[in-house]
């Protein structure tokens, strides 16, 4: 798996980002992968292969920002998450 991070110019990007991917109904099959950054702006990790609809949350290591979507495989082959998509620690009011 491979992730493209963008994020305002002059922020730092993190070393590393935390990807979940998990389904409603068949949890044995969810993954939780760590993306190490492989310089610039890309992160990659080794997934087992899925298909169907899959809830997908990429965040930072310390959980200070979370993107959030669902991803159909098998009609979308690039899954983006745009910053509209970002649920932070504060507005969750710390719930999770």
């Amino acid at each position: 798996m491979r992730a493209l991070l963008r994020g305002k110019e002059g922020v730092l990007l993190p070393e590393t980002l935390n990807l979940r991917i998990t389904h409603p109904t068949r949890q044995g099959f969810d993954q939780q992968v760590l993306l190490r950054s492989e310089g610039g702006t890309v992160y990659a990790g080794a997934v087992k292969p899925f298909s169907g609809r899959w809830h997908i949350t990429l965040e930072d290591e310390g959980q200070a920002w979370r993107l959030v979507g669902d991803w159909v495989t098998g009609k979308q082959s690039v899954l983006r998450l745009p910053a509209s998509a970002i649920a932070t620690a504060a507005s969750k009011g710390n719930s999770d």
